[in-house]
């Protein structure tokens, strides 16, 4: 998706957010409108986080629909997923994609290891 995420699995949720607060703020008097912006979308402690310049309680609802499903959502491929700690990094993936990272940080730290005799 870009830099920041590790994969493409939250890309639809964050649209389907977008689209929600796109509109709840094209409803807005223009003035206030203008003061409504995204200022920062990321992936923090394995959840969604999005901040805003300025909210409302719609604004809020439509964020906080996001995270909680961003909890249960796979970041890396989109399927039903769980948050846990790996190795001390907290990430919300599926089983296929944990053991994934868990293969390739695996496959890393033996490179390391041999690398250093």
């Amino acid at each position: 998706m870009c830099w920041g995420f590790p994969g493409d699995g939250w890309e639809p949720l964050i649209r389907q957010a977008a689209a929600k607060i796109e509109a709840i703020v094209g409803e807005l008097p223009e003035g206030e409108r203008a003061l409504m912006t995204s200022a920062q979308v990321k992936e923090k402690f394995g959840v969604l986080r999005w901040y805003m310049t300025a909210t409302n309680e719609r604004v809020r609802a439509a964020i906080r629909e996001a995270v909680e499903t961003s909890e249960q959502t796979c970041e890396d491929c989109g399927a039903p997923g769980t948050l846990k700690s790996l190795k001390g990094w907290w990430f919300t993936l599926c089983d296929r994609c944990r053991k994934v990272r868990g293969d390739e940080r695996a496959a890393r730290e033996a490179k390391a290891a041999t690398a250093t005799r």
